[in-house]
Parts: C-alpha cells; sequence; structure tokens
C-alpha cells in the first residue's frame, strides 16, 4: 500500500519544527535529546515525530557509540519543494514567541528583518533595545523564537543608551538597518518614529 506522505509529514508542532529544523540544518546530526533541546520539545514527544519522519525516509538514523544520531536524507524526493514551502511562509506571522518580547517591560524596542521579512540585505534578523540588559532572560527568548524558525537568528542587543547615542552619530548599521525592510514587535520610545524618519533622510 502506497504511503501517503505529506499525511506523515504534517499533523502535529512537534513534526513541523523537525521538518523546519532538518531543511534549515542539512549537514547536522543530532541525538533525541539534542533535538528535543533545540526545538523545545518534549523528549517523548520527539521520539514519536522521529518515528513518524523515519517511517516517510525523510531523516535517516545511525548509530555512533552506541547512541543513535539523526539527520536530513539529502535525496528525500520533496526537499526542494519542501524548503520553498518553508522559506515562502510568513514566517513573522508564524513566531508566535516574539511575543515575549512585548511581554517584557525591559524591551523598549524591538523590529525584525532579514529571515522574518525576507529581506537579504539585512544584517540581523531581529534588533532588541532594553533598558536592562538581563542577557539569559534575552537569551531564553531568542532561544525559543529560534525553535519555531528552525534555525539560528542574528540578532543585535543594545542598551537605551548606545542605542541613542549611535542614532544621534548616524550609526551605519542602525541607518541600514531602518533604510531596509523591517517590522516593529515593540515600540515604548514615543519620540523613535520621528527620529527614524530623520535619520532615512541623512
Amino acid at each position: 500500500m502506497e504511503m501517503d506522505v505529506f499525511a506523515e509529514l504534517f499533523g502535529s508542532k512537534e513534526k513541523a519544527r523537525l521538518i523546519r529544523f532538518f531543511l534549515f540544518n542539512t549537514q547536522m546530526t543530532v541525538s533525541v535529546s539534542e533535538l528535543a533541546k533545540k526545538n523545545k520539545l518534549q523528549v517523548t514527544e520527539t521520539r514519536k515525530a522521529l518515528r513518524s519522519l523515519l517511517k516517510i525516509d525523510f531523516v535517516r538514523e545511525k548509530t555512533k557509540k552506541n547512541k543513535k544520531q539523526y539527520s536530513l536524507h539529502l535525496e528525500f524526493p520533496y526537499i526542494s519543494q519542501l524548503h520553498h514551502l518553508i522559506s515562502a511562509s510568513n514566517t513573522l506571522e508564524q513566531c508566535k514567541n516574539l511575543s515575549r518580547l512585548r511581554r517584557s517591560p525591559a524591551v523598549k524596542f524591538a523590529a525584525v528583518s532579514g529571515l522574518f521579512t525576507d529581506s537579504q540585505k539585512s544584517v540581523v534578523d531581529l534588533l532588541i533595545v532594553v533598558s536592562d540588559v538581563r542577557r539569559a532572560k534575552i537569551d531564553k527568548s531568542i532561544e525559543y523564537i529560534e525553535a519555531e524558525v528552525g534555525k539560528e537568528i542574528r540578532y543585535a542587543l543594545l542598551d537605551v543608551e548606545e542605542f541613542k547615542y549611535r542614532m544621534e552619530m548616524l550609526d551605519r548599521f542602525l541607518k541600514d538597518f531602518f533604510e531596509g525592510k523591517y517590522e516593529e514587535i515593540v515600540n515604548r520610545m514615543p519620540a523613535l518614529p520621528r527620529v527614524i524618519q530623520s535619520l532615512q533622510k541623512k
């Protein structure tokens, strides 16, 4: 009986995250525990999703030092179509964990570009301006965002004073960012839109 490949591919958050992860990390070989950690999933659910993906030969399993490892099967027939589908989908709308930045009172401004807006020229995917640089909390939020999108994201973290200073100095990085394609996630700096407009004109 012919297997319904697409019925097996989709159907759970766990499966969707693993598909994204393997498609964006084609050369990576990882264990179940590593997969669960990187994708913020339970090990039990990760194993279940892996079994489904193994069944259709989307991933390959090998044993190294008595430990099972998994990687993308590079000859899977629908890789290019799936990669195109995932790359073309609206990453910004799908990434629910960006709301973590909105909930943090320390985050005064945050905007996405690059991966989230399909902007090839942007050097970062996420710009964050904070009043209190608690790196561990920001890093934890980034981990959850990366788990949703399936790959590491490039981000810049600035405190408010440094951000204001660099804006006043017409910093090239910030000028390029705001002249490119971006979308605001958080803006608790009322005067910023006027400053950005001024920066873009110079």
